[in-house]
């Protein structure tokens, strides 16, 4: 699989972690627009505290890590592209 064989191979996405917010907003490439997101401020599952890495596979899995006293890994898979 090449870069431009993923489930995003045109780029259409931007995926940013804000970590002062805890969300992960999702824009739109061709003009900045957010489309969505995910995350808030927490402990629980899909919750964050102090996001701070993020990361994309070949599969479209969002891999975050959080610093600070969070200290773990979470794994979100993809149900449906942005509108």
């Amino acid at each position: 699989m090449g870069p431009g064989d993923g489930p995003d191979a045109n780029q259409t996405w931007i995926l940013n972690n804000d970590g002062e917010n805890n969300l992960v907003p999702i824009l739109r490439r061709s003009d900045g627009q957010v489309v969505g997101g995910f995350g808030r401020s927490g402990r629980q599952a899909g919750d964050f505290h102090w996001v701070h890495a993020l990361a994309v596979d070949s599969k479209g899995n969002v891999y975050t890590g959080e610093v600070d006293n969070g200290n773990r890994v979470q794994r979100f898979k993809p149900n449906a592209a942005p509108k």
